[in-house]
């Protein structure tokens, strides 16, 4: 399959941010890459280039910084973090459209968080599956923030692109659980175990994990 992983966070030069969901892009793009599939990334970026990584191809799609600022300056600042998806989910769609016109993709692959697949979403050229990366109830509760405008409206967008999307998954029961699909409830699909300092992967070992164990990819701060 052809597939096009969209995603607010990659490793590499010119990623605007780099953290977990960094982490599980490139590594299922990897993964992916490794049984044949022919994958292309897009990340929004303050570098903007074609670069490669672990042999994937990944376009840092241009952002405008003095754009993004006076974005910004609009919304007071209170919506800077807003803003900025807004932006990247953008710039992101006319890229992955030119692209697909050029030599067009099966699927797109896009992530919850950053909600970088949020005007994608409303096309029809393409069906848009969604990875749901965090529990948007808990993390409320986590950073007593539930009540803040921009935070309620990154959570209201990135349900909003799930409820449209043509399929959605999350890594965990307590990751689906902020989050409702078109179908009702949004499918546990547990990722392969990667060991960074292999070439083995355990499909498995997340299943055997207690159920209360929780899976992260990237810092394990306070709110984790």
């Amino acid at each position: 399959m052809r597939i096009a992983l969209i995603t607010g966070q990659y490793p590499g030069a010119g990623a605007a941010f780099a953290g977990g969901v960094a982490t599980w892009a490139a590594r299922l793009a990897g993964l992916l890459h490794d049984a044949g599939h022919d994958i292309e990334v897009f990340v929004p970026s303050f570098e903007p280039g074609v670069r490669e990584h672990d042999g994937v191809r990944v376009d840092h799609v241009p952002m405008d910084r003095a754009r993004l600022e006076l974005l910004c300056r609009i919304g007071r600042w209170r919506l800077s973090s807003t803003m900025q998806a807004l932006y990247g989910a953008w710039v992101i769609r006319a890229h992955v459209l030119a692209r697909h016109a050029q030599k067009p993709f099966d699927l797109v692959q896009a992530t919850s968080s950053s909600v970088p697949g949020f005007f994608l979403s409303f096309t029809r050229t393409l069906p848009v599956c969604v990875f749901c990366s965090e529990n948007l109830v808990a993390s409320a509760r986590a950073i007593d923030c539930a009540k803040a405008l921009d935070y309620r409206l990154n959570s209201w967008l990135a349900r909003n692109v799930v409820s449209r999307a043509a399929g959605t998954h999350a890594p965990s029961a307590f990751g689906a659980a902020g989050y409702q699909g078109p179908s009702g409830a949004v499918r546990v699909l547990r990722p392969p175990f990667v060991m960074p300092d292999s070439a083995t992967f355990d499909t498995g070992l997340a299943d055997r994990l207690p159920f209360p164990y929780l899976l992260y990819f990237g810092v394990f701060n306070a709110i984790k």
